[in-house]
């Protein structure tokens, strides 16, 4: 059995290496391998170090929800190293195409300090995106938030928040 599951690893390896290279997948799709090897099923066997390759191919390629898993995946040092600056810029990558939880995170992440200087004026804009997009949690946290700031970091806050909406 040790050595048929051997077999399956190598040959499975080999596939998923040729696929990266000749990059037949879609960054959708890759995504969704990426799930089925994190996870494993009766079809492919768990391999989350390949699952993280194939993560990382999907969020070069603009998958967004693969965005915001690497960013989680470099916080908690997941199966990558722990990165803070790579965390935050893929964070930023989803939450600039509008990927909410990613914008939650990134308010959260500047307001709380730890994994990047404490910035309330950047919590506050991301928070401010959140909240736009419906995230209960971001609306209340952007609030608190608020109340212990200057008038004017709430009002660069705010600025900063209509220009990452616009896109600049």
């Amino acid at each position: 059995v040790a050595r048929a599951n051997r077999a399956i690893k190598k040959r499975q390896t080999k596939v998923h290496a040729r696929l990266r290279k000749e990059k037949k997948l879609t960054p959708e799709e890759a995504f969704q391998f990426a799930n089925k090897l994190w996870a494993g099923n009766l079809t492919v066997k768990q391999n989350r170090p390949e699952a993280v390759r194939w993560y990382r191919f999907a969020a070069s390629g603009g998958n967004a929800v693969a965005q915001y898993l690497m960013g989680e995946l470099h916080i908690l040092g997941t199966e990558v190293s722990t990165d803070s600056e790579k965390a935050v810029r893929y964070f930023r990558a989803a939450a600039n195409q509008g990927h909410v939880p990613a914008q939650f995170r990134l308010g959260r992440l500047y307001a709380e300090g730890g994994h990047v200087k404490t910035n309330l004026i950047e919590a506050y804009a991301w928070l401010c995106q959140a909240a736009r997009n419906k995230h209960e949690k971001a609306a209340e946290m952007k609030f608190e938030l608020a109340v212990e700031m200057h008038p004017a970091d709430v009002r660069k806050g705010k600025a900063l928040a209509r220009k990452y909406a616009s896109g600049k």
